[in-house]
């Protein structure tokens, strides 16, 4: 098995970002990311002028946040733009299908800051709505905003202590996704929502969380069978693929990096099966835990969940065969500094 990591919900100058996806790729490859998914507000001008690709040996996939004034759905794997329909997101969610593309809730339970457009937000209104693949259980920059209801607050989590009012996952998204994956598969996400923006008074300047800083705070990790392939539309449907069966987890790696994590099921004929795996009820081998030791991960905690109850606590790394009743799974580690610090998307237990 492979695992690779990934940051999506990126915007670049084709939208309201700062940067061009060239010098957003390079950044990625310094932060050791292996693939990157742009999500420009309305158009698909990046894949239009053919900028999708290997850059800095870090994978560039092209999609398009749809919506403006609310419902906003991160498309990916499209060809054609899609126009916008806040009253009606349905359409957009059978349209992005429609040309065989995946779909994202975004930020479905932002809060907002006066500090930012006084306290706009853009919400998911629609819980109705279906088909869509998954949703962000946490936008980062959402999230991160959210929490800042000062001038003196924002100062501080920019110059002294950026996690000060941040938590990880956002409460409300994360009780919805497992809610709803009670029902079908809903595959959870983190999105970086990267912007960038520069703030400029006089002679003095800042760049507020820069495509740096949340590159290096949270990202997807997905699981493949194969070596992701160094050409480039395979590559892609690669990681189209593992995102749409949810074969992936999540990290707060503000806290401390995710990589690395070996874990799935094995069946009694060795078969295995990633997170997001949908299977019969029965005994599993369940196997979690990371492939090189690393000091800083002597103290973890697996949490698992049953239909949204937690049900067990385990040490960590852990190895052994479990009794699985039908249900779904969620797995979540706690690190001695993040409580919900690696989040697994879960193993529906639906069959006999």
């Amino acid at each position: 098995m492979y695992v690779y990591k990934g940051n999506i919900h990126i915007h670049t100058k084709y939208s309201d970002g700062t940067s061009t996806i060239e010098e957003i790729a390079e950044k990625a490859k310094k932060r050791n990311l292996d693939f990157i998914i742009i999500n420009d507000h309305r158009h698909l001008l990046g894949k239009q002028r053919r900028l999708e690709g290997y850059y800095h040996d870090v994978l560039v996939i092209i999609g398009s946040e749809i919506n403006l004034e609310k419902n906003h759905y991160l498309a990916i794997g499209i060809d054609e733009e899609i126009p916008r329909n806040e009253d009606n997101p349905q359409e957009v969610i059978d349209e992005v299908n429609r040309q065989g593309g995946i779909g994202f809730i975004a930020h479905p339970y932002e809060k907002g800051s006066p500090l930012v457009r006084n306290n706009r937000t853009y919400p998911w209104t629609d819980w109705d709505a279906q088909g869509f693949t998954g949703m962000e259980i946490i936008n980062y920059s959402s999230q991160w905003r959210d929490g800042i209801d000062s001038k003196l607050q924002g100062l501080y989590a920019n110059f002294i202590n950026d996690q000060a009012y941040f938590k990880f996952p956002n409460k409300e998204a994360f009780e919805k996704w497992m809610e709803l994956t009670k029902e079908r598969r809903i595959v959870g996400i983190v999105g970086s929502d990267a912007h960038a923006p520069i703030l400029s008074k006089f002679y003095f300047s800042i760049t507020v969380l820069s495509y740096d800083y949340l590159f290096r705070c949270s990202n997807n990790y997905i699981y493949l069978e194969e070596p992701l392939s160094e050409e480039y539309v395979t590559a892609k449907q690669q990681v189209l693929n593992a995102l749409s069966r949810g074969n992936l987890y999540i990290c707060h790696d503000r806290k401390d990096s995710g990589d690395g994590l070996v874990a799935y099921l094995k069946s009694s004929d060795n078969h295995r099966f990633f997170p997001g795996s949908k299977l019969n009820s029965g005994t599993y081998t369940l196997v979690c835990q990371f492939k090189e030791f690393v000091p800083s991960k002597t103290k973890l905690k697996l949490h698992m969940y049953r239909d949204g109850h937690l049900i067990s606590e385990y040490p960590f790394p852990f190895r052994e065969k479990i009794r699985f009743k039908q249900g779904t799974y969620h797995l979540v580690i706690s690190h001695p500094r993040d409580e919900n610090w690696i989040i697994l998307n879960p193993f529906y237990m639906w069959g006999q």
